[in-house]
Order: structure tokens, then sequence, then C-alpha cells
């Protein structure tokens, strides 16, 4: 049985909240980026922590990040984060852990998160491989073990290393002390370090910011330095190497890895790209129409009839099968298009839709509201049990499962102990029901975007389709707030005679001619189905809704990938299509 080692904390924070900012030039994603750099760089800095220039920003999956995601951004010596100060709305940056997970494999997709992947076999100065210059993985042993202290011992015994991380002998180049030891992480530093240390080396950063608390202690090995292998003093910290080569002037004797480059290259298994990603759209299809700029493509068929799709922790898009099948897409073609699928669960009762929070995937079925919990992230369910049982999920995607920030599920459909049709349930993390909204016509489906529940009225008697909007609380309370229909503030209206099948909100800031914070919906209306978007007016007044794509037989679901890429499930045509924009300048 697997031991559940990560505790899953999905509260929604604000992220993103500063405008990204496209530029001919390597862009900084955020002005918060550039400040950082700026206070870190010479001639404030002894040490060049970043390069000269950003390289790629991304937006990435993390669990504790606004829906699920956060804008990051790469750079020679490391990656900048976009994250919120607790308990405020101040945007603040932080600096990625990548020595840390480059050696020990585990990847963090949330505070207490982590994805598995091997570490590289990529020499730690960027160079070929050498066999006197350590690898990541040849470090992976020498991390996360706890040394006694040193302080006040003599002379710091300081093991050789070679390529592969065992111990050789040789003379030391110099004789050093341990003159700090760090009770967090068990390690001692060197005096060479802990008076580098003391010289402010690092712009207005401390030490701990720029590099982490030591995950080993150090050792001697050779690093390139301008292809010049040189004896040299290397000590794993949290978020970069630190390297010190003693034969050098005293003002270069110190410098930091590539590991920004390195890491980006290991965990999306290819250099540095361009700084927009420029996603493929999959296989060509003249069968729908985006508009001038766009392309769309067939991202997957054959696998059943989609009915669902969820961006997961991992940022791995999962698709819901009419049949009953929940499968997670784990890599895709040349062309963009679905490659490997893992099946994850089969057999499962006329579901309506799913939603993914964490390591739990909700999925509305017959019988109620089904939780399958993969805490490892191997794609097998390590537990399946039913969070609600006191609700019947409405018919077709109107049923589809919402999970806020909290962990609370949202269900349009029947509330079973007395029979209400027609009804909004929200069901606590335990299965209890918190409470139930009425006076709908035709309730689903829903969504929810930062902190805010939007669910769909169908209307009646001629009246169009509404999107309401329910406040949920502050980020990271639990709240339960009045579902009455009544209560709700109009985010929308739909055209009258149209019925819509999804709602989503794109929050991605990679199509420069979409603003971030944009709703799109797929919507039926005279036996064919379009995807429509929001353009909006002002700020008091509900968006307009206008056409965005066409041709589609029957769509049913949408996602919007960390790429930018909005996924579309056509049930009617047993297709998932994925719209795209191409890179500025590509």
């Amino acid at each position: 049985m697997k031991q559940v080692v990560i505790l899953l904390v999905i509260t929604l924070i604000g992220v993103c909240l500063l405008p990204v900012q496209h530029a001919t030039n390597p862009p900084f994603a955020n002005p918060a980026f550039q400040t950082t750099w700026t206070d870190q760089s010479a001639p404030l800095a002894q040490v060049d922590l970043w390069g000269s220039e950003p390289l790629i920003w991304r937006i990435e999956p993390y669990a504790n990040a606004a829906d699920g995601r956060r804008v990051v951004q790469y750079f020679d010596g490391g990656r900048m984060e976009l994250a919120q100060a607790p308990g405020g709305n101040q945007t603040i940056v932080t600096q990625g852990l990548l020595a840390q997970e480059i050696t020990t494999g585990q990847i963090q997709v949330g505070d207490a998160l982590t994805m598995p992947q091997a570490p590289p076999a990529i020499p730690i100065d960027d160079g070929s491989a050498d066999p006197r210059v350590p690898t990541y993985v040849s470090l992976t042993a020498l991390v996360g073990k706890r040394a006694a202290s040193r302080v006040g011992a003599g002379t710091l015994v300081v093991p050789w290393i070679d390529s592969r991380g065992v111990p050789t002998s040789a003379p030391a180049p110099v004789a050093l002390a341990a003159t700090d030891y760090v009770q967090s992480t068990g390690h001692n530093l060197p005096d060479v370090t802990t008076a580098f240390f003391d010289s402010d080396p690092f712009g207005t950063a401390n030490w701990i910011a720029a590099m982490g608390y030591p995950i080993s202690e150090p050792y001697w090995a050779f690093y390139r330095r301008n292809g010049v292998a040189l004896p040299s003093l290397i000590q794993v910290f949290q978020r970069r190497i630190l390297v010190y080569s003693p034969s050098l002037p005293s003002d270069q004797r110190f410098t930091v890895t590539d590991i920004g480059r390195d890491y980006y290259a290991w965990r999306y298994g290819t250099a540095m790209p361009r700084q927009w990603p420029d996603p493929l759209a999959g296989s060509p299809t003249t069968a729908i129409a985006v508009p001038s700029g766009y392309r769309v493509g067939v991202f997957a068929q054959g696998l059943g009839t989609p009915i669902g799709l969820a961006v997961g922790p991992a940022g791995k898009l999962w698709i819901l099968t009419e049949e009953g099948r929940v499968l997670r897409v784990d890599s895709v073609r040349s062309d963009g298009s679905v490659g490997h699928v893992t099946v994850f669960a089969q057999g499962l009762a006329n579901p309506r839709g799913m939603a993914i929070s964490g390591t739990s995937v909700y999925v509305s079925v017959d019988s109620g509201v089904l939780r399958l919990d993969d805490y490892d992230l191997d794609g097998v369910p390590d537990s399946r049990q039913f969070i609600s049982r006191n609700v019947e999920p409405a018919a077709g995607t109107r049923g589809a499962p919402i999970v806020d920030s909290q962990g609370q599920l949202v269900v349009a459909g029947t509330h079973l102990p007395d029979g209400q049709p027609h009804v909004v349930v929200m069901v606590s993390p335990n299965g209890t029901v918190l409470t139930t909204g009425q006076g709908y016509a035709s309730p689903g489906p829903g969504t929810v975007y930062r902190n805010q529940l939007y669910m769909v009225d169908q209307g009646s008697g001629g009246s169009p389709p509404t999107l309401l909007q329910f406040s949920l609380g502050p980020t990271g309370e639990s709240t339960t707030p009045s579902l009455d229909s009544a209560s709700g503030r109009v985010a929308a209206k739909f055209a009258t005679g149209s019925s819509v099948t999804a709602v989503t909100w794109f929050d991605s800031n990679l199509w420069p001619h979409v603003p971030a914070d944009t709703l799109f919906a797929t919507a039926m209306s005279g036996g064919s189905g379009s995807v429509v978007r929001s353009v909006s007016r002002s700020p008091n007044t509900p968006p307009d809704l206008v056409e965005f794509a066409t041709g589609f037989s029957r769509p049913s679901a949408l996602a919007v990938g960390l790429d930018g890429s909005l996924y579309v499930a056509d049930s009617g045509a047993g297709v998932v299509y994925k719209i795209v924009v191409p890179a500025p300048g590509s």
C-alpha cells in the first residue's frame, strides 16, 4: 500500500495580479521580476545570480496558487515566481528551489505536493561529460543527509568527489574550518563561505533568500570556469549550487551554476526555447472556424465520447468520457496531438463531468459525487469513495462537479433527502450538505474562478440563459454563501434560445488580443454548437458575448492549458479540439 507522504494544501492564493509585459526583446513577464533582477544584479551584487537577461516565462501548475497555476520566469541562474504575501493582497516574488528539486528528483507542484522525475546526468558546469565533474544525479546520494556540527572542531575534512559522486583521495587545495552550522537542515558552512555571505554579495537579498539553506556538506571537485577545469569547493543549497575556486583572483572565486537552464532542460526535456510558449494545435482540421491569427487542430479522437476536461496538478490534461473512463494525457506528438494516455479509472456509471483539485479527481455519476485520490501522481488511484449521495447530479454536463479552494463541492441537480429538483447543492469535503440554492429554472453548468462561484441558469419560457456570480468569501476561509438564484449577481447573459454546456475563465496572459479574466462558454443553438467569449463594456455592466469558434457538433467541456491552449470537447464528433495562438513573431 502506498504511503501518503504529501499534505494537500489547496488554498487558492492571488497570483498574476500585475500585467504581463510583451516586448520585442526578451521580456520580463512582470515588473516585479525586473525589480528583483535589478536589485540582485551588479553593481549591487558581487555574484551574478540571474544572468544578463530574462529567458522564457511560463505559466506552471502550482496547487497553492490562484486557480492552480502561476506565472514564472526562467533565467540562467534560477527561476522567479509570482506569489501573494501571506495575509494580504501584495504580490511578491519568490525564487524556485531548483537545486533541491533537480538533485532529489522531486518537482514541487504545491507547497507540500511533489511530482517525481529522475535526476539528470548533466554536468553541473554545463559542459560535456567529464569524469572529474559531478552531475546532478551524482549529487543525489549526497543531499538531504544531516551531518554533525564541526564548528570549533578544527580543520574541516572536505572529501573530493568525481562525476559519479564517489569520494576520491586527493589533498585539499586550501585548509578550511567550519564556522557555521545550519540546524534546520543539518549542514556545516566553511569559513570562506560564511565570510562571503557576511559581505552581502547578493544585492538586496540575504543569503537565505538567494541560496536557500544548505542541503549538502561541502565537497571538492573539478568545475569548469571559461572552459578550464579548476579545483573547486561545491555545496548544494536549496535554490542554487555555490562554487568556490580558490586559484582565481579574490573577486572571481565565488559563482553559482546555471541552474535555471539545466533545470528547464531536465523538467521539460528540451533546451530553453523562445520567450513565449508556442503550442502546436494538433492534427489539421477544416471542421472548426476560428478567428484570424488562431489555429485549431484535432488534439484527441478515438478515445471515446469526451464529456469532461480538466488540468491536473502536474499540468497534464485529463479527459472524461461518456463511456465512464477517466484518462490522463501523458505526452503529445510532434504535431501537438495526444500521444500516450493513462487510463486512470473506468466503469463509472453515467458520468456528467469532472473537476480536479490537488491530487483529488471528482466525478459526478448516477449515485452522487465520486472522489478518486492519486497521492503520488503515478496515475493509479490510491483511494476511491463517494463524497456525497445526497444529490443526484443534473443530466448531461449541467451536473458536472465544481470544487472551490476549500475542497467544497457544488453540484446542480436534485437534493435527494427532500426531493427538491433544480437546485444547487454545496457539499463539504466530508460529504455534509452545507446549503441548497433554489429558484433556478434549470441550473448548471458552472465553474469557480478567483474564489467566485459562477452558475448558469438555463432559463425558461423564452428567457435567455444567465450566468450568476456568487462570492465564496475571503480566500482561505470557509464560508457558506447563499446560493439561491435571487442572491446571484448577473455576470453574463447568453443568447435567447441557446443552451449553455460549459463555462470557464481564461486566466492566461499568453493571448495578446484576449485579456486575462475572459469568459469562454460552449453553447448549442439550432442544432449546432459554438464557443463564445466575453468582451467587457464597463466595470458595472455584464459583458457582451461574441462568437469565437464555430462548427462544433455538440461541445460539452472546456479547459485552458498552461501554455494558453483552449481545449474544447465535442461529444457529438468524439473529438477534443485545441485552439492556440502563435507566439509573437513566429
